[in-house]
Parts: C-alpha cells; sequence; structure tokens
C-alpha cells in the first residue's frame, strides 16, 4: 500500500515558499522509483519505506510504503516515529553550535578545559606483533569530535579484547540496538581511560565522538542534553516528535525494526514494547533519537535555507557556513567532512541538464539517509527500520531521483538576477554602479548600468558558464558616452555567494584599461 502525506502533513514539513525557477523531475524517473520500491516491499526485500523529497520548500516526490510491524501487519504511515540512530548526529551538532553562537565555546578549545580527564590522553601503537600505549601527541579539540578525528571509535577493533566492554561503553542486545547503561557523565569519564586508536587530528576515525559532544553540551548549557535538545533544537524548528523517549500517547505510531532470518524479515524490536519508548539513562547524542519524517524535514528545510526556520534564526549563516566547510583538509585521507555532515561533490540530472553541486550528509543504522543541498534549496530523507545497515536500495532511489531531475534553464540565470553594486573612486569623485540584471520566463538575461538614478548602458551578451551552480561564470558588453567621448567595456567575472570576482576591459579615448571588478549583491528581483 502507498500512502502520500495529506495536505496539513505538507504544511508541517515546510515553510512555504513561492515558486522559482528549479528542478522537476522526470515523470518516467517517478514511476520508476515508484515501482522499484512497490517491487522491494511485494518480494519481501523491503518491510517499509518512506522517501521524501523537497525542492524549494515544497515537495516534489514522496512515497509511503510498507508495514509498521511484520507481525501485527500494521500500516507503516507518514507519521510513523522511527529510530534514526546516527542521523542523531547531525541535530547533535546543530544543538552544539547554537551554544558556540552564544559564545559557551570555541572550535579548537581542548576538551580537557570542560573535561580534564581528558587532558592526558594516550593512543595504542603497534609494536612488533604486540600493542603499547604511548601519549597522544596533542590534546583532543572541540573541532575533533565534530569531524570525527579524536581517535577514538567505537571500540571494536581486536586489539581492545573488551575493554570497552571492561568500562560498560558497548551497545547491548539485540544486535547492538541499545546504547551502554551508564550515564553520559560517566561514559566521558570512562572513554578518557581508554587509549585512542590514532592521534587526534590524524583521520577520520568512526567513533564515540559525538556522544562526547553530547556531554559538552550538558556542561554549556547547564541542562540535560535532552532538555537542551528539546529548548534548543526541536521546540523552534516544531519537530513535535522527535527525542529519546516517546510518550505513552505516541507510542503505537513507534515502527517497529526488522531483520531477515533464514531468508524472512522478523521482528528485532518491537514498537510496543522497545525500551526506546522509555529512553535511557546514556543520552545518546551519536544515535539515541527518534523523529519522523515530517520533524526531520523541518531540519533539513533550516539546512538549506540558511541556518532559519519560520523566521527563526536557529543558527548564524557564518556559523552554517562553516558546519558545511571541509575540516578535514590537515587529516590523512579522501574523506571530506564538516561540523557534523560528510562533504561531496553529486551530479545532478544527466546530459545537458546536469549540474554539480555539493552535497552535505549522513546516515542511520536503522537504514535512514539524509541527503541536502543548499545550492538547490533541495533535500532527500529515506527512513526505513532494518537492521543490520542495509542501504544499497535507499541509495539506489536516492541517486535515481537525483538523475532524474531537469534543470529548469532559468536555475543557473537566476544566480545572477539582482542588482550588483560598485563603489569607486573616478577623478576624485565617488561613483556608484549599479548592475542591474533581470530574467525574462523565458530565463533571458537582460541588464542594465544605472549611475545616480540614470541609465549610462544596456549590457549586452549577458553569459553564465559553468556546472556548478554556486560558482558560475558570468560576462557581458557593454558601451556609452561620457561627455562626447564613445566608450566600450568588457566584464568577466565568477559569481559566487553575493559576490562577483572579476576584471573589466575599458576601452575609452584610444586607451584600454583593466580594471579590477568586484560588485555586490544589494537586491535581488523580488526586492529582499
Amino acid at each position: 500500500m502507498i500512502r502520500r502525506l495529506p495536505l496539513l502533513g505538507l504544511a508541517l514539513l515546510v515553510a512555504m515558499c513561492p515558486p522559482v525557477f528549479g528542478f522537476e523531475i522526470k515523470p518516467n524517473v517517478l514511476e520508476k522509483a515508484r515501482a522499484e520500491l512497490q517491487k522491494a516491499v511485494a518480494d519481501g526485500q523491503v518491510v517499509a519505506a518512506a522517501h521524501l523529497v523537497v525542492k524549494d520548500g515544497k515537495p516534489i516526490y514522496h512515497e509511503v510504503v510498507g508495514l509498521n510491524d511484520a507481525d501485527d501487519k500494521t500500516p507503516f504511515k507518514a507519521d510513523s516515529i522511527v529510530r534514526i540512530y546516527s542521523m542523531s548526529k547531525a541535530l547533535t551538532s546543530v544543538a552544539a553550535m547554537t551554544l558556540f553562537d552564544q559564545g559557551k565555546f570555541q572550535l579548537d578549545d581542548p576538551v580537557s578545559k570542560y573535561i580534564p580527564a581528558f587532558e592526558k590522553t594516550t593512543v595504542m601503537e603497534k609494536d612488533g606483533d604486540a600493542w603499547k600505549t604511548v601519549p597522544a601527541r596533542r590534546q583532543i579539540t572541540v573541532r575533533d569530535l565534530f569531524r570525527h578525528t579524536s581517535g577514538y571509535s567505537y571500540g571494536g577493533e581486536p586489539q581492545y579484547k573488551g575493554r570497552f566492554a571492561k568500562e560498560g561503553l558497548t551497545y547491548g542486545s539485540p544486535m547492538g540496538m541499545y546504547p551502554p547503561r551508564i550515564s553520559l557523565e560517566k561514559a566521558a569519564e570512562a572513554w578518557a581511560k581508554i587509549p585512542a586508536v590514532d592521534h587526534p587530528g590524524s583521520r577520520f576515525i568512526y567513533g564515540l565522538n559525538t556522544d562526547l559532544l553530547g556531554r559538552l553540551i550538558e556542561i554549556w548549557s547547564g541542562k540535560p542534553l535532552d532538555v537542551y535538545m528539546q529548548e534548543g533544537v526541536c521546540k523552534p524548528l516544531e519537530m513535535v516528535d522527535s527525542g529519546f523517549s516517546i510518550p505513552v500517547e505516541k507510542r503505537s505510531r513507534f515502527a517497529s525494526c526488522h531483520t531477515v532470518k533464514d531468508g524472512k524479515s522478523i521482528v528485532v524490536d518491537k514498537g510496543t514494547t522497545s525500551q526506546f519508548s522509555e529512553g535511557f539513562g546514556f543520552l545518546s547524542g551519536g544515535g539515541g533519537m527518534v523523529s519522523t519524517m515530517s520533524d526531520y524535514a523541518n531540519f533539513c528545510q533550516m539546512l538549506v535555507d540558511g541556518g532559519t526556520f519560520k523566521g527563526r534564526q536557529i543558527l548564524k549563516p557564518a556559523t552554517l557556513q562553516e558546519m558545511f566547510t571541509n575540516q578535514m583538509k590537515e587529516a590523512a585521507g579522501p574523506m571530506q567532512f564538516g561540523l557534523g555532515f560528510a562533504i561531496n561533490e553529486v551530479k545532478l540530472g544527466t546530459g545537458s541538464d546536469q549540474v554539480v553541486d555539493q552535497q552535505f550528509s549522513w546516515a542511520g543504522y536503522a537504514t535512514t539517509d539524509f541527503r541536502v543541498f543548499p545550492g538547490q534549496k533541495m533535500f532527500q530523507i529515506y527512513l526505513r527500520q532494518h537492521l543490520p545497515s542495509a542501504y544499497e536500495f535507499n541509495r539506489k532511489q536516492m541517486d535515481l531521483i537525483q538523475t532524474g531531475l531537469v534543470l529548469d534553464k532559468g536555475t543557473a540565470k537566476s544566480q545572477a538576477v539582482g542588482t550588483w553594486q560598485l563603489e569607486y573612486e573616478l577623478e576624485g569623485n565617488q561613483i556608484t554602479d549599479d548592475y542591474q540584471i533581470t530574467s525574462s520566463k523565458t530565463g533571458e538575461l537582460t541588464g542594465k548600468l544605472v549611475r545616480a538614478g540614470a541609465t549610462v548602458a544596456t549590457l549586452e551578451k549577458i553569459k553564465l558558464e559553468g556546472e556548478q551552480l554556486d560558482r558560475q561564470a558570468i560576462s557581458f558588453s557593454a558601451k556609452g558616452n561620457r561627455e562626447g567621448t564613445d566608450w566600450t567595456a568588457e566584464f568577466f567575472g565568477t559569481i559566487s555567494g553575493d559576490e562577483i570576482d572579476g576584471m573589466v576591459k575599458i576601452s575609452f579615448n584610444g586607451q584600454t584599461y583593466d580594471l579590477p571588478w568586484k560588485p555586490k549583491r544589494v537586491k535581488t528581483v523580488d526586492g529582499k
């Protein structure tokens, strides 16, 4: 059975925006995605799945298929509550950065400033056939926790030989679903006693970093992690079903988690009796939260809207930009990771419709996924409840949608639309030039050069080139007359956000001048 979100539910997903130039999905791709999902459910490959794609604040694809519980045959619904596991990491990272905006910490603060037990950590190094413990080369910083370069893992390496279990830091049955049975405060002290896999800052090692970050949130805010998560993130984002436990009145909506045994899907953690309902003493910022499609969509919408949601500023724009900046330049390996998000350059669309843009993403243990594309005001979320992680089908569907995107030819051109202002001095006078660029319904760009309220030239042959929408090359020409003398100019530059970095070649009175040209956007076409 296929279910789509009702109109009221869609209203809860995002703040509605007026239509703008953007993508649509090819009808044959939509049908293929739906058909593949239906077949996967019918064949028993997938028990349940929900897939949402939002562009410019509006859903352009949404499917909900399957069962909340394979035994009870209850339907999986648009408002089903699910375990998001490591998709909690992005929420915890944002919660921490709201405290950064409040001046509670700096990214390069040593963790020992707040938890003294981390002042002198150690690392396990190979010594012939044995392992030895050596002092860490430097202290772990807060930045290390965001980007997973603290050196700590989840403890699965053979050299640990039960050390994590001895300290009470292992995840419990069934299938490692339940977190350690100690408090977050005690867990942080225990981690400090265990040698790390590698030295801080050396490389990306996936591990307990975000859980330790959750403990720091408690210290910085003076509140338990679950309380601050509600106050700092969930409530302002209207994430009404998200948290570290499930109220009694909502537990009937909690989906069961499934696995495969002897070729058949079975329930491994029943929604109606799961320990997730009551919650755990260990508040795992790295993997302990539950959420819904509409809740997590609100979170993603905030990310693509520059840190705001329905007029509420959750993060400062510069803070979010730092989170979306690769923090791994000094670390070994190809991994690109920001402050809580994996970073990848991906292709959207195919053929002449294809563009390249940055994707920020992560996934969860129970086979959940999300991808955000701030440059496109777009995101995808895929929710299932299956262990162990079985991402292949999710990602095949998400990739299909991305290749099926059709680029409205106005999209790239809309990056140039607006008023670009350049201030400079000429012959002792302060001059302000406004380059006003507009787009017709067919996407054709036109423009004019305005000075002191008067049009002094028409912008001709406006061209945009380049695959990356956030870095378009722009060029055009202009000609006019100044005090009876004709002049011509050729402009070349690269649009990056609200700035153009370029040059202008001006021919005037028999002379040619090459000058810097660096205007800034002051007003978009709708006056904002």
